[in-house]
Order: C-alpha cells, then structure tokens, then sequence
C-alpha cells in the first residue's frame, strides 16, 4: 500500500472559531491498521485538519449541517496502543470521511479496543466484520427461516431465538450450524469491538 502523510497543524488562538460538534465515527480494524469512517456530508476538503501522533488524533473539518448551512465537526482521541503517525491514509466521499492509520510494528495485531476511555459518538463497524464461507451459509438459512416465518405469523422479534425459529418452522438442520455461527461470530465481536463505546 502507499502511504501519504497529511498533516496540518491546527490553528492556535483562534478568538472566533464556532462552536465544533463531534460527528458520528465508525472503527473497525485489521491486524496492521485501523479504519475510521466519520459521518460528516459534504465535507469540504480544504477545512480538513488531521494531527497524529503515536497515542492521538485531532480531527476537524467542516461539512453540511442543513441544505443552507456548514458546521465545523472535531474530536479528539487517544488510542489504546501506538499508531505511526507517519501511515495514513484519508479519503473525503460526499457522505463521509474515511481514514486509515498503521498500527505501529510493535502493536500489530487485534487490540481489544481502540481507546482506553468511553464516548458515546464512537462506535465499532459491526459490518467489517468479514464472515466465513460456514458462516455466511447458516446467515443465508436464518434470513430464509425469517421470511418464511413472518409470511406466516407476522413480524419476529429480534431477540428470537435461532432454536425457536427452526422449531417453529420445523427445520432441523438450520438449528446446529446457526448456533455455531452465532457463537463464533459472537466471540470474535468481542475481540475487536470497543467495550467501553
């Protein structure tokens, strides 16, 4: 992959700066990077400000508040390992940002969260997480247990259960598989998927 570094200092002693509000920020990871998805719409490019370092981001921009107004969005977050603030990557889409920042070589791997302190407007990509060929098979059975089920009784609960589905639909063979996928996926979310967020 190529690197590119774009660093800008954020401007100090600003008396008329408005008022920043956080946007929403997706993360998900791989074993040697970190990916932000940050909900701002329209963003305009030349407002984007980015300060890395090793155990911090700064993060500004500026993007569509209403049809008539802008409005500056930042946050600021402090990692749970290293980083290398000279590896990343960002790229501004009409409905978000996304950016990608290297693990430091010493802190590659999964980390058991992204930062050591809660906020609420940081959630982990439940959607990055790749499924497997087993996996993605036994989603496929459950999604046609539910459409045939809601045909015959209306709307399900999201919290039924997957035996509950196979028995009232009397399809054996969904039940064991579904239950394993379901586990594996389960304990694999909570390797990667920030508990304090």
């Amino acid at each position: 992959k190529q690197w590119y570094q774009r660093r800008v200092a954020i401007t100090a002693g600003d008396t008329q700066s408005p008022i920043m509000n956080k946007p929403n920020v997706l993360w998900s990871q791989k074993s040697k990077t970190i990916k932000f998805v940050i909900d701002i719409v329209n963003a305009k490019e030349e407002t984007l400000k980015i300060d890395l370092s090793d155990s911090k981001l700064n993060f500004t921009a500026e993007g569509q508040a209403s049809i008539e107004s802008t409005q500056t969005f930042s946050f600021e977050l402090e990692f749970h390992k290293k980083v290398d603030p000279l590896k990343y990557k960002v790229q501004v889409k009409e409905r978000s940002i996304k950016l990608v920042i290297a693990k430091a070589n010493d802190c590659e791997g999964e980390w058991g969260r992204i930062c050591p302190t809660k906020h609420r407007w940081l959630k982990f990509d439940v959607d990055s997480v790749e499924l497997t060929d087993e996996e993605t098979i036994a989603a496929r059975k459950l999604a046609d247990a539910r459409t045939r089920l809601e045909a015959q009784h209306g709307p399900i609960p999201e919290e039924a259960k997957i035996q509950q589905l196979s028995d009232m639909l009397n399809v054996d063979d969904i039940s064991k598989d579904l239950e394993a996928a379901e586990k594996r996926k389960k304990y694999r979310l909570r390797l990667c998927v920030d508990t304090t967020a």
